[in-house]
């Protein structure tokens, strides 16, 4: 391989590697802008026929939890579902996240947690 073909390779990667980045980083944007209540309203609807109590949903730090997601139920019986913002990095990942929740808030009864009706909550959502 001559310089001049080595030089523009090296150019092409480089400009790619920075389209990359940038839609990368505008991917990012939009989803950490995303309204994830509608996202759980959503999901409640065509999932789950709208029998799902409603929860809030947020993006959260769950590093230290070692959580994708995290569903609380607090005393008053409403639910709260935060989404680890750092290993939910696409859409689809944090939809597939807010589904597993979901399933967390239809079974909430259930020991152990991920136990046979949470299993067939996950096998009956669409993806």
């Amino acid at each position: 391989m001559n310089k001049n073909t080595r030089d523009i390779l090296i150019s092409l990667i480089a400009l790619a590697v920075i389209i990359f980045g940038i839609r990368y980083a505008i991917m990012r944007e939009r989803l950490s802008r995303a309204d994830l209540h509608a996202w759980y309203q959503q999901e409640n609807e065509t999932e789950f026929a709208g029998s799902l109590q409603d929860a809030s949903v947020e993006w959260g730090d769950l590093r230290e939890e070692s959580a994708e997601g995290i569903t609380y139920r607090y005393a008053d019986d409403s639910f709260a579902i935060v989404l680890d913002r750092s290993t939910n990095t696409s859409e689809s990942e944090a939809r597939d996240t807010l589904r597993h929740e979901a399933c967390h808030v239809a079974t909430w009864e259930e020991e152990p947690v991920h136990g046979p009706k949470f299993r067939a909550c996950m096998s009956q959502r669409t993806d």
